[in-house]
């Protein structure tokens, strides 16, 4: 049973598990397995009760499991471009997410390497940071702008 509560007021729900213990298959009538693909607190109350010592196969799908998080999706791990940078913003952003995926996957592996990963990621965007600074300073200096149209005039 589970307490519902409208309005300042309790009522109680009560869901109904129907248990096979002979062909491992449970279900419950609040159909959170079905929706959502997680066993229900119903369910595993029953199992509690009932002394199930292990979560029959059927119920342990392969997206919650650890070789699901932890592999990079086949479109996002294929092999890098090999012409170079990237054209456009929208080139570079996917390439750099390819990367970035991968190097999330082999990151979190373990706390060593989270912190290896995640110290470096906070020094390569300190490294982008002063790079568009750099950029900027320069693209506002009027003699370097000066050398660049006069480059390009003589070319």
């Amino acid at each position: 049973m589970k307490r519902v509560y409208k309005e300042g007021e309790a009522t109680l729900k009560t869901y109904n598990v129907a248990a096979n213990q002979g062909s491992k298959t449970y279900t419950c009538s609040c159909n959170m397995f079905d929706q959502d693909g997680l066993l229900c607190p119903h369910i595993l109350k029953v199992f509690t009760t009932l002394d199930v010592q292990h979560i029959p196969q059927k119920y342990l799908l392969h997206r919650w499991s650890e070789e699901a998080t932890l592999k990079v999706p086949q479109h996002l791990s294929g092999p890098e471009p090999v012409f170079g940078v990237p054209v456009t913003n929208k080139l570079r952003y996917n390439a750099m997410c390819r990367k970035m995926t991968q190097l999330a996957a082999d990151a979190c592996v373990g706390p060593e390497e989270y912190m290896v990963g995640s110290e470096g990621i906070d020094q390569l965007r300190e490294k982008v940071k002063a790079t568009t600074r750099a950029l900027i300073s320069w693209q506002n200096d009027p003699k370097m702008q000066l050398g660049v149209k006069s480059r390009w005039r003589e070319g």
